[in-house]
């Protein structure tokens, strides 16, 4: 059996275009036009968007800026995008894989020990497949995101709950899923996994520790488990944040996948998050020298690379969104200069949907926070142009 990220063209998904003028490139140095018309993919459609597209082709959406790599939006609820139209017509436009921050989440679905609430995951499913968009399965076991009545549960039963949760949703979504974060955020800051949280309030240790030392090997074998009837099965990521370039934590996820590869646990790739801010990143260069160094080493043990969960806080006016875009441009490039980069996600496409505008995330000024490649109107910032020029299809503005 095969996986997503080495399928034949024929397997993925038919893509299905939705033009929306109001949404295009051109429009960024005009006034926001109201009127949409939705084409189905059809040969009208194809000539349609031919003749749109200008000199520079900035009327070519990110979709299809390369064969190699998927570029994904993260949606906060299924909501958004049956009641924002304009918000549809740009995730509908711009990605091919689409990213639920909540609804797989075992809180979500296993809020209560006798409840299994699939309802949001499966309206977000049916919204990706309808549209011919790759499903990106977030997350399946995360130290943050359990139900209090876990911590009730004997060794024995929360392997049971743990093994069920896992295989029961790779099943349930099945080849419509690209690629499944097994294990969320498992390392501490220091490199070492995070210890056997006993209390629900302890979110530096983590519940399913409890499961002992090898919880994340075995993890991933439950989770191959449920793909075995799969024709082209997900990918398998681990999925951490803080690991963007070589400190003490990532040396501690390099690590940890040489040993799962030596034990043949199979671990097809690791998201890194890319949660970066404007402060951390004073040398954009460097940076970007930084993350191909990084993203090489885990190249080399086998693994492919995936940006899960871009954005870049800190960035609060039209002041900084020139110095944000070079940010997405150094993580653009070190992308596309990586040849298993197959994944290229922002956590949100609009910041008018960014998680940082609640201040649970984004800090006093939540309300100000501007971290994504399209503004409130769903025009594109600059950082937009960067990812595009990093791909080649923008040589200049």
């Amino acid at each position: 059996n095969g996986v997503w990220g080495s399928a034949p063209a024929e397997t993925k998904p038919t893509i299905v275009t939705f033009w929306c003028l109001s949404g295009t490139i051109i429009v960024y140095f005009l006034s926001q036009l109201s009127g949409c018309s939705h084409f189905p993919s059809s040969e009208g459609a194809s000539n349609f968007l031919e003749n749109k597209r200008d000199s520079s082709n900035r009327s070519v959406p990110l979709r299809e800026l390369s064969n190699r790599i998927v570029f994904g939006s993260a949606i906060r609820k299924v909501d958004l995008l049956q009641n924002d139209v304009a918000f549809r017509d740009l995730i509908l436009q711009e990605y091919s894989s689409l990213t639920h921050e909540g609804a797989m989440k075992f809180r979500k679905v296993r809020a209560k020990i006798d409840l299994w609430d699939w309802k949001e995951a499966d309206q977000f499913a049916a919204f990706a497949t309808v549209h011919g968009q790759y499903i990106h399965g977030h997350t399946l076991l995360w130290h943050r995101s359990h139900a209090p009545w876990v911590f009730e549960l004997s060794k024995a039963d929360l392997q049971f709950e743990a093994k069920k949760y896992i295989q029961d949703s790779i099943e349930r979504y099945g080849e419509k899923v690209r690629a499944w974060d097994v294990i969320n955020e498992p390392f501490q800051k220091d490199g070492t996994l995070r210890s056997a949280s006993k209390v629900e309030s302890d979110f530096s240790g983590s519940i399913w520790a409890n499961l002992g030392p090898d919880y994340v090997a075995q993890a991933f074998l439950w989770a191959e488990e449920a793909t075995k009837q799969f024709t082209h099965r997900p990918m398998l990521l681990l999925n951490e944040f803080g690991v963007e370039t070589e400190n003490k934590k990532s040396n501690g996820l390099f690590n940890l996948v040489k040993d799962l590869k030596m034990q043949k646990i199979p671990i097809d790739g690791i998201g890194f998050q890319m949660h970066l801010s404007l402060s951390e990143n004073k040398d954009i260069k460097k940076f970007e020298l930084d993350l191909i160094k990084n993203f090489s080493r885990f190249e080399k043990l086998g693994v492919s690379i995936h940006i899960t969960e871009l954005d870049v806080e800190g960035c609060f006016d039209l002041s900084c969104f020139q110095v944000q875009a070079e940010v997405y441009g150094a993580v653009a490039r070190a992308c596309e200069q990586t040849t298993t980069c197959l994944t290229f996600t922002t956590w949100g496409a609009s910041d008018k949907y960014s998680w940082l505008r609640d201040p649970k995330w984004g800090g006093a000024k939540s309300e100000m926070q501007k971290p994504l490649p399209f503004d409130e109107k769903f025009l594109p910032k600059p950082a937009y142009f960067e990812i595009r020029r990093a791909f080649g299809i923008l040589k200049s503005r």
